[in-house]
């Protein structure tokens, strides 16, 4: 900023305003597409015949939770085992 401000001094150009600002998301948005947030169009498609029933998406789950408590209980018996 001070090279900005000594350059149009030097030149005798002058500084009526001069502030810095973050940039935005919606600017960072701009310089990437060229293109507004706002004017940009989102086409989000559902599938409205699911691949997998609820039961077979919650039993996933399920098995995700399970899976991740007994790693936490072989980690923990582990660090116990250890300290003893």
């Amino acid at each position: 900023m001070p090279r900005l401000v000594a350059s149009a001094e030097s030149n005798n150009v002058e500084i009526l305003d001069l502030a810095v600002a973050e940039p935005t998301l919606e600017t960072v948005f701009i310089n990437s597409t060229g293109k507004s947030c706002a004017t940009h169009e989102h086409h989000t498609t559902f599938d409205v015949n699911p691949t997998r029933s609820v039961f077979d998406a919650s039993r996933t789950a399920m098995g995700a939770l399970i899976l991740r408590d007994l790693v936490v209980v072989w980690k923990t018996k582990r660090e116990f085992v250890l300290r003893t």
